[in-house]
């Protein structure tokens, strides 16, 4: 049995009883582009963004945006995201050093 929410009471109780400076926001990954279309009033770009850009376009014009993965600017992104086969090269961390973390160690 399907679950329905109301979500514009959730995200008025949040806001209210969070104090919260702005709205939630719901992410959610599709499996197709087609799918990604089906969404009503749904923006996107040819221009390349990191995903935080994008929750931050959501964010602060209220639009809901999507991203495709030939859109962001590296794999390391997209591998976080699930939009990148992890090689030996994101396993290892070297793609995160320097980046995130200062070390070998850390960046694995």
């Amino acid at each position: 049995m399907s679950q329905t929410y109301e979500w514009e009471t959730i995200n008025n109780n949040l806001t209210k009883l969070l104090r919260l400076a702005n709205m939630p926001l719901t992410m959610k990954w599709f499996e197709t582009e087609e799918d990604i279309r089906r969404v009503p009033k749904v923006r996107t770009s040819e221009k390349r963004f990191s995903p935080c850009q994008v929750m931050g376009q959501a964010i602060y014009f209220n639009w809901t945006v999507a991203v495709l993965a030939r859109n962001i600017h590296t794999n390391y992104c997209r591998g976080i995201h699930g939009m990148f086969e992890p090689d030996d090269t994101f396993r290892s961390g070297k793609m995160f050093k320097n980046v995130w973390y200062s070390n070998d160690e850390a960046a694995k």
